[in-house]
């Protein structure tokens, strides 16, 4: 029998996982930063907003489809985005 040594994680976790769940701005953050930066009115690409921001695309893409399903921003092109209404976070 060979025998390994222990885990360095927990079994129910993976070291993927735990980078993930570590990385800060999460759709909240992301929404909160677009109510800070932004203004009604405003349209700007899901490229910049991770450039600006900082937030991986995967959060930013999550906070944008948040906040149109919330009627806060619109779709107003490839990859482009308007501010349509006051984002609540």
């Amino acid at each position: 029998m060979i025998r390994r040594p222990p885990r360095s994680t927990p079994s129910n976790s993976s070291a993927a996982s735990d980078v993930y769940k570590r990385q800060p701005g999460g759709k909240a953050d992301v929404l909160r930063w677009l109510k800070e930066n932004l203004s009604v009115g405003d349209e700007i690409s899901y490229s910049e907003i991770c450039k600006q921001s900082g937030y991986h695309k995967s959060n930013v893409y999550g906070a944008l489809v948040a906040a149109m399903n919330a009627g806060w921003v619109e779709k107003v092109g490839p990859g482009r985005y308007k501010i349509v209404g006051e984002i609540q976070v």
